[in-house]
């Protein structure tokens, strides 16, 4: 990416079994995880949710200019912004399914990061029961 060619499926799967793996192995030692990444497609994201099936995405909505103008505003990032297209093209938003935590990231960042550390909780409270904690 870093040379402005970018990655086809082929290019992602071992990323992506990889960080699935990372994610399993946490999750069996009951250990919270934030993974950030691009799983722009629905069969990278069912990757991992098969290393992870109680695993929460959160899908950062933005229009390609916030993207340019946010990623143009970073120093020394890998991917060039005349990519951004191709990242657009490849991307498959969730699916009511998939139960993503969606925020719209043309809001302030400060209450965007609210937001979804009061969804994350939200969740994880009605994921995790009390009277389960001690099964665990």
């Amino acid at each position: 990416m870093r040379s402005g060619n970018a990655l086809d499926d082929d290019d992602r799967r071992p990323w992506l079994d990889a960080l699935a793996l990372a994610i399993r192995d946490r999750a069996e030692r009951a250990e919270d995880v934030v993974l950030a990444c691009s799983a722009l497609k629905r069969r990278y994201r069912a990757t991992l949710a098969t290393a992870v099936p109680e695993i929460t995405f959160v899908y950062l909505k933005a229009t390609p200019d916030v993207i340019r103008g946010r990623l143009e505003a970073r120093h020394s990032h890998f991917m060039p912004s005349s990519l951004i297209a191709s990242q657009f093209s490849d991307l498959e938003e969730p699916a009511a399914e998939e139960s993503a935590i969606v925020l719209d990231t043309g809001d302030d960042l400060g209450i965007v990061l609210e937001t979804l550390i009061a969804r994350v909780l939200e969740r994880k409270s009605t994921r995790y029961r009390p009277d389960e904690q001690g099964a665990k």
